[in-house]
């Protein structure tokens, strides 16, 4: 695995998401399933699902103090935010979901041709 990460916009703070595998792991976990199909299923995908994402991805290194509380916060703002400027839920799942997708790419958890990650709609 690669310790590649992708810089992500949360407020006004960049941050970085990478996969440790203890984290990828501790989110099959939660879920009950493994990780190609949490991000295969259409039925998987929600709002839960991204919390997870983000909250796996940052859970390394600098971030190791993040709790489940402060991210519900700032993802809310940006769900909120977002809904300000007139996007629908679907759209704002789609783009919340771009970033996690291409730091597993990014880290080998998948080959570029297996998952699609799915592109914003104007």
């Amino acid at each position: 695995m690669s310790n590649q990460t992708v810089e992500i916009q949360l407020g006004d703070k960049i941050y970085e998401l990478r996969f440790e595998f203890g984290e990828v792991a501790n989110l099959e976990k939660h879920f009950g399933k493994q990780l190609g199909y949490i991000l295969s299923s259409e039925e998987q995908l929600g709002f839960d699902t991204i919390r997870g994402l983000y909250y796996c991805g940052l859970k390394w290194g600098r971030y190791k103090g993040i709790t489940m509380d402060w991210l519900e916060i700032v993802l809310g703002k940006e769900v909120k935010n977002k809904l300000a400027d007139g996007k629908a839920y679907d759209v704002i799942l789609q783009e919340l979901f771009t970033a996690p997708m291409e730091a597993l790419k990014a880290q080998g958890y998948f080959q570029n041709k297996d998952v699609e990650v799915v592109e914003e709609k104007n």
